[in-house]
């Protein structure tokens, strides 16, 4: 299995603030935490499973053996999308998560 694809994990911004000077709002650092992952499309099983529809796109994520996932975090993004965790697998021992595609 390759792990090719960079899946991003974001967490809140820290340090968001109303400047009561200009009197707008200004956004803080978002952390960002970045692994390689191996990145596939999910099945009908997991979709119709997780759903019960086909309508939104999921995709399946596998972490390396020893990779840890960042305790804290808002979305993931992939590919210039934004997805959101949806669960953990149990495939053969691997850290394996479905995200789905967040849809505006």
């Amino acid at each position: 299995m390759r792990y090719t694809d960079e899946v991003s994990f974001v967490a809140a911004s820290q340090g968001a603030h109303h400047d009561t000077q200009s009197g707008e709002w200004v956004d803080g650092v978002a952390t960002i935490h970045k692994l390689t992952a191996n990145v596939t499309d999910s099945g009908i099983d997991v979709i119709r499973e997780d759903l019960g529809e086909i309508a939104r796109r999921s995709k399946i994520v596998r972490l390396q053996p020893l990779t840890t996932l960042p305790d804290t975090f808002e979305y993931i993004e992939y590919n210039g999308e934004r997805y959101e965790f949806s669960r953990f697998l149990n495939a053969q021992n691997r850290k394996a998560f479905v995200m789905n595609a967040v849809i505006k």
